[in-house]
């Protein structure tokens, strides 16, 4: 991990993708900005670009900006031996939004914020501040416009730039995650849209079943970190799109397809097969009863554990990707707990 975007995330405050669109509202509201971390895939820009029938979106690619697309493009007046600057593009859409529709509110959207170059962020921190560029300081930010951002976590990130803390400072920061019931509910919103046809072959009761089975199925996945580290809500939605697209060029839909698909489009293959026939549907509903093993283990599970066998998962744990989240280190101090009460034991 690139040690210049080491920044501590672990603290921050975590937050449901359903939770974002009220604290948009209460940035907007308050006239604060919003800084939004979270794993590659699990929805950031995707929550902010679903609400344009809310608001107006002005949307920044940070890795891609220069300071003259904050600032504007610098232009030499002979005549007056003068330099001005003309609007950048962003500003003038903001403005003409603001124009057309003044009582319609507007983000002004700026993803990937920890790959801006340090001279942009610059500039982004003067805009932060002020509301405006010191190019245009009278050209204001409309009061109905809030500022929001997004950024890959410290441990999903390999490039990027470190943020100051002037400029974090600037923003209230949460953490977004997108739950596999959360996520379930998004794909029912999107089914007409991206599984049309495979709702033809399948039928809509064991669509429903082959939905619910491939999220549990993945978000085993997503969350467990002995297993591919890969799966997330894109690479799901990409999944469910191709095998779409097979069912409707195939007009037949079969596990092996489902599995094929599921190895080329999020690294592993779809172990659950519950939907594909009456009895094994009646299988799957058992088994949706049955409590889903936590990854990390219990107070009792450590109890139990031979010395070996505690410091083989501490160490498995901080190999694991994902060391840094609150919930693995959560279960490393408890090991290390366990760890000292079996050694005093042996002391004794």
């Amino acid at each position: 991990m690139n040690n210049a975007v080491s920044n501590s995330y672990s603290e921050l405050e975590i937050v449901k993708a359903s939770d974002v669109p009220e604290l948009i509202e209460q940035c907007l509201a308050t006239s604060v900005n919003l800084l939004i971390y979270g794993e590659p895939g699990c929805g950031k820009s995707a929550i902010i670009e679903s609400m344009t029938n809310e608001y107006n979106l002005v949307q920044l690619g940070a890795a891609s900006l220069c300071e003259e697309m904050i600032n504007g493009i610098p232009v030499h007046n002979a005549a007056s031996n003068s330099i001005k600057y003309d609007k950048p593009d962003w500003l003038i859409q903001v403005q003409a939004n603001f124009k057309s529709e003044p009582d319609k509110p507007q983000i002004l959207f700026i993803d990937e914020l920890t790959l801006a170059r340090p001279e942009v962020a610059n500039s982004l921190q003067l805009l932060l501040t002020a509301r405006a560029v010191p190019t245009h300081p009278s050209d204001k930010l409309p009061d109905n416009v809030v500022i929001v951002s997004a950024t890959n976590t410290a441990e999903d990130t390999s490039e990027g730039f470190e943020l100051s803390r002037p400029l974090k400072t600037r923003f209230m920061s949460v953490r977004m995650t997108n739950s596999p019931s959360e996520y379930r509910e998004y794909v029912r919103t999107i089914q007409s849209d991206v599984m049309g046809d495979l709702e033809n072959v399948l039928g809509s009761e064991r669509l429903n079943q082959f939905i619910d089975d491939a999220i549990n199925d993945f978000s085993e996945h997503w969350c467990d970190n002995s297993k591919f580290y890969g799966t997330n809500p894109r690479t799901i939605m990409n999944f469910f799109k191709v095998c779409n697209y097979k069912a409707k060029k195939d007009g037949e839909f079969t596990v092996a397809t489902a599995s094929d698909i599921a190895k080329r489009t999020t690294g592993h293959e779809l172990v659950t097969t519950h939907w594909t026939s009456e009895e094994q549907a009646k299988a799957r509903q058992a088994q949706a009863n049955v409590k889903r093993k936590d990854i990390y283990p219990t107070n009792s599970d450590l109890e139990a554990m031979s010395l070996g066998e505690l410091m083989s998962v501490r160490s498995m744990i901080e190999r694991s990707p994902k060391s840094r989240t609150m919930k693995a280190i959560d279960a490393i101090c408890r090991i290390n707990e366990q760890i000292l009460i079996k050694k005093r034991e042996e002391q004794a």
